[in-house]
């Protein structure tokens, strides 16, 4: 994880950010794959985290990527809005 955060330290968010964002800070995007024989298309999280802690499904890796929120386009509203990054 020392590279996701040194991305972080080199691109701290900077005031020329997106226009009308505020509470400025870095943001961690992360991809985990679960591997069940159930299918998870209706589960919540908790319940595949749950089948991997009790050992019916496994984790075979998980990637975190720190994001710029000002600069990446992929950030959606859903985001935008779950932390706080708007006037």
């Amino acid at each position: 994880m020392g590279d996701v955060n040194q991305w972080a330290e080199d691109n701290a968010i900077r005031d020329e950010g997106r226009k009308g964002m505020t509470n400025k800070k870095n943001l961690y995007k992360t991809t985990i794959v679960i591997w069940t024989e159930n299918d998870p298309q209706n589960m919540k999280i908790e319940d595949l985290a749950e089948e991997v802690e009790d050992g019916n499904a496994i984790c075979s890796r998980q990637e975190t990527v720190a994001v710029d929120p000002w600069k990446d386009d992929a950030v959606d509203d859903g985001v935008i809005s779950f932390f706080n990054l708007i006037e």
